[in-house]
């Protein structure tokens, strides 16, 4: 952001010295919105409380995946054009097209997911992983997750859903929060760590993309965040206390 706002006060400076003095004060005024934008954001990542950590550390992965992996809920601020970037999103791979599919969608996620299908499909492979479509996956998933199958694939993407809805306008702030808090406490219950929690979500990747090339990549992105010390996700215990009000609002863009 820095690099970006010295080359903008570079031409900036070298318009106003020749004869495009409004396109320079035009420079001049994005540079201003840029740096306020930068400190807000700074500010706003000091904000960030343990819930809303944790569930922006669900989130990631899949955030990264769509180039859209900012330190806040959502992975961007709320805006007109984060709105309608958003839809646009949600109404590709999702099908999301209003509220009524919004929610649809969500509830699937939470209820039924590709773990449904990946559980009938483990019971009927059990004992027969050679007639299996990819056994070396079915073979991971009876020997590691018996009765959890996906789970965490289908949760950790409810958290994505439910916080770009925010962006969407498809759900209040506190109602995407609380989904998420009801999620999070469910994959406390059946996971140990994030480790553990990461490895059935990378899992379930596999299952619904067949791609293990995919997986590979998004474990590669999670552990360079894991272990780094600059990243503040999945530093956090991953047996915390999830509270829905331990949160602050939502930023809002100073761009459109």
């Amino acid at each position: 952001m820095i690099g970006i706002i010295i080359v903008l006060l570079a031409v900036c400076f070298e318009m106003l010295i020749g004869p495009s003095t409004l396109d320079a004060i035009l420079i001049f005024a994005l540079v201003i919105l840029c740096l306020v934008n930068h400190f807000i954001e700074k500010s706003y990542t000091k904000k960030v409380t343990p819930t809303m950590n944790f569930i922006i550390s669900c989130c990631f992965l899949t955030n990264r995946a769509s180039e859209n992996d900012g330190y806040e809920i959502g992975g961007m601020p709320k805006g007109t054009v984060p709105r309608l970037q958003t839809r646009k999103a949600l109404k590709g791979p999702w099908g999301i097209k209003n509220k009524r599919k919004f929610n649809e969608t969500v509830h699937w996620l939470l209820e039924e997911g590709h773990n449904k299908g990946c559980l009938e499909e483990m019971k009927q492979y059990q004992g027969h992983i050679k007639e299996s479509p990819n056994p070396e996956l079915f073979q991971k998933l009876l020997d590691d997750y018996p009765e959890k199958g996906i789970l965490a694939w289908d949760l950790c993407r409810l958290c994505n859903v439910a916080t770009w809805g925010t962006i969407a306008g498809y759900i209040k702030y506190k109602d995407a929060i609380a989904l998420c808090v009801k999620a999070g406490k469910i994959l406390q219950d059946n996971f140990d760590s994030w480790d553990d929690m990461i490895d059935n979500y990378l899992t379930g990747l596999w299952y619904w993309s067949g791609n293990k090339d995919e997986m590979k990549k998004r474990k590669e992105w999670y552990n360079i965040r894991r272990n780094s010390e600059k990243s503040l996700l999945y530093k956090s215990d991953f047996k915390m206390n999830l509270d829905e009000n331990d949160i602050v609002k939502q930023r809002i863009s100073v761009f459109l």
